[in-house]
C-alpha cells in the first residue's frame, strides 16, 4: 500500500521558528515524500533560512502575501499526487511519530478522511507552558469534554478542539481548498469534514502548539474572531442546505452540534448568531455588519436571569 506523505508548510515572518519547524518534519520516524514551503510573503529572514536548509524533499515557492488560506491552498495543488497530506504551521512543531501513529489511525479506520490529535502548548523557547497555565488548561477543558461524547461533530461546537490546521493529516482529496477566512478556515475545514462522519481523533499530544505574543488571534483581538466565527457558521448553513434535504442523518448531526454550540463557551456567542441567521432571513447583504460593537462579545453566551 502506497504511503507517500506530503507536509504542507505555510511559512510568514517566523524567521525565528520556521528551522525548528521544518527539522521536525524532516526527523519524523515515517518519512514524508514531499516537503511543500509556501511563503506567503515574509519579511524578515525567513526566506533565507529555509534556502539555507538542504535536502532533496523541499519544494519551496515564493508568493506575496495573500493570507494562510492562499498558501495552504496552494501547498495542496502541489501535494495532490499523495496519499496524505499534513499541514505544520511555521511556528509550530511535531512530535517525531507523528506521521506514523496518524497512519495507522487512517488503516484502522477506512472512513476517516482526517484525523487529528491532542496538543501541547509551548512557548517562544520551546518549553512548556505546564498542566497549571490558564491557556493549556482551556485547551484540557475543551478536550475533556470528548471523554463525555462520542459525537465528534457535537464536539466542536463546545470548542473547536483541533485547534489549528497544524493539527490536520489527512487523505489527499478529503479537502480540495481552505476558505478565505482569517481565523476560523481550520474550524471550517474541520466541520465540513465532520459532518460527513469523516473526523477520527487520536488521543495523544503530538503537536506543539507555539504561544506568543504574535499570535493571530492574540494580535487582532476577541470582537473580530467572534464575527468571523458568526460568518463562518452562516456559510456552513448555507452550504449544507442542500443535503439537509434529503438526509436525515446530516439533519441529526446538525442539530446536536447546535445544541452544543448555542452554549460554546469559548468563541461561540449565541446570540450573535442568532442575530445574523435573523439578518440572513431578510436578506441583510452584511449580516455580520458591526457585531463587534454588541455587547455579548465581552462576555461568552449565559442563560437569561
Amino acid at each position: 500500500m502506497s504511503r507517500k506523505i506530503a507536509c504542507i508548510i505555510p511559512s510568514y515572518n517566523h524567521a525565528d521558528y520556521i528551522a525548528e519547524a521544518i527539522r521536525s518534519v524532516i526527523r519524523q520516524t515515517l518519512p514524508a515524500e514531499r516537503l511543500v514551503i509556501v511563503d506567503d510573503g515574509s519579511q524578515d529572514r525567513t526566506v533565507d533560512i529555509i534556502r539555507d536548509v538542504k535536502d532533496p524533499r523541499i519544494h519551496f515557492v515564493e508568493q506575496e502575501n495573500q493570507g494562510a488560506h492562499a498558501a495552504l491552498t496552494r501547498g495542496l495543488e502541489l501535494a495532490k499526487d499523495c496519499d496524505f497530506v499534513s499541514v505544520l504551521n511555521s511556528d509550530d512543531r511535531y512530535h517525531l511519530e507523528r506521521f506514523a501513529r496518524c497512519v495507522d489511525h487512517l488503516d484502522r479506520n477506512p472512513h476517516v478522511e482526517l484525523v487529528c490529535t491532542r496538543i501541547r502548548l509551548i512557548n517562544e523557547s520551546g518549553s512548556p507552558v505546564g498542566q497549571l497555565d490558564g491557556r493549556q488548561r482551556r485547551v484540557n477543558r475543551i478536550w475533556s469534554y470528548l471523554s463525555k461524547s462520542t459525537d465528534l461533530v457535537a464536539s466542536l461546537g463546545y470548542g473547536n478542539f483541533t485547534k489549528t490546521s497544524s493539527n490536520f493529516f489527512f487523505r489527499s482529496g478529503a479537502i480540495t481548498e481552505f476558505l478565505p477566512y482569517r481565523y476560523v478556515h481550520d474550524y471550517f475545514a474541520a466541520l465540513t469534514v465532520g459532518f460527513r462522519g469523516a473526523l477520527g481523533l487520536i488521543h495523544q499530544d503530538l503537536l506543539d502548539y507555539r504561544v506568543h505574543s504574535t499570535n493571530t488571534i492574540k494580535a487582532d483581538g476577541r470582537g473580530a474572531v467572534i464575527r468571523e466565527v458568526v460568518l463562518m457558521h452562516l456559510q456552513l448553513l448555507k452550504e449544507l442546505q442542500p443535503r439537509l434535504e434529503s438526509d436525515a442523518l446530516l439533519r441529526k448531526r446538525l442539530l446536536n452540534y447546535l445544541r452544543v454550540a448555542l452554549n460554546n463557551y469559548t468563541d461561540m456567542r449565541a446570540e450573535l448568531l442568532l442575530l445574523g441567521i435573523a439578518r440572513s432571513l431578510n436578506q441583510d447583504e452584511n449580516p455580520t455588519a458591526n457585531l463587534i460593537d454588541f455587547p455579548e462579545v465581552a462576555e461568552p453566551s449565559r442563560p437569561p436571569p
